[in-house]
């Protein structure tokens, strides 16, 4: 993710030193926190007019489901807060890494794809534990350190504990309002795509997907618009990962399909 310099900006104690990345829901900066000197991350809230109230419903339960967790492969939220003009932000620690998006744009080895899912599966294990659903895994949302480890991030779409789904549907960075379905396209689960509500399963369901990309190469499920591909998990079943790569282990590659 390449970074791009801004003017530093001074949020109550934390200091705005570097975009990082942008996302559907606002932009990410590399801060300084000068109370307790020491580098985080702030994502601010970005949102148009008319969208402020479930957006904000929406970042603060991110905040609140991340902050609920205490696991080493879950992003750390520090504090939350509002600006003067009223402009929500979250403080959480800051990971020196990459998306496992990124490191999938060259090739993935094969042991460090078992390692990266894994560490995912650890963190989905502990948040289900607590009673939170996910609901948005995908490489977008899992970052790899330079030493290996991995952290899960981005709960803007979590479900705790039972708590009324949103009404936001996103394929790929596109993000619409007004539909039952929920999540990023090519790694909803078929209940997700059938518009049902999406429980633990589809958080294993996203994460087989995720294996199954990094191993293959290309997503198990393909279509020309996110209609198709909602189409292809409902009634397609994916090639066989030893079709396209035939050194994967037969465990591995029934571990894969049956999630």
């Amino acid at each position: 993710m390449l970074a791009s310099r801004v003017t530093p900006i001074t949020i109550q104690h934390y200091r705005l030193d570097e975009s990082i990345g942008r996302g559907g829901m606002g932009e990410v900066f590399r801060a300084f926190d000068t109370r307790l000197q020491r580098v985080v991350a702030i994502k601010m809230m970005r949102v148009s007019a008319g969208e402020a109230s479930a957006a904000v419903r929406r970042f603060l339960r991110e905040a609140r489901a991340a902050s609920a967790l205490n696991h080493p492969n879950i992003v750390v939220v520090h504090d939350i807060g509002e600006t003067a003009e009223g402009q929500h932000y979250i403080v959480q620690e800051f990971i020196s890494g990459t998306t496992l998006r990124s490191e999938m744009t060259r090739s993935v080895p094969l042991p460090a794809a078992l390692d990266i899912s894994r560490q995912t599966a650890r963190a989905l294990v502990a948040a289900h534990a607590a009673g939170i659903v996910h609901r948005d895994i995908k490489p977008e949302n899992v970052m790899v350190r330079a030493d290996g480890y991995v952290k899960v991030l981005d709960f803007g779409l979590a479900r705790v504990n039972d708590a009324a789904i949103t009404t936001t549907t996103t394929g790929g960075d596109e993000q619409t309002t007004g539909s039952v379905i929920l999540g990023t396209t090519a790694y909803m689960s078929p209940e997700q795509a059938r518009g049902a509500p999406a429980d633990t399963p589809a958080d294993v369901f996203a994460l087989g997907v995720t294996m199954y990309e990094m191993i293959a190469g290309r997503r198990p499920f393909a279509g020309a618009t996110p209609a198709a591909v909602l189409a292809a998990i409902i009634v397609e079943e994916p090639v066989l990962l030893s079709h396209l790569h035939p050194s994967v282990p037969r465990g591995l590659e029934t571990l894969v399909h049956r999630g």
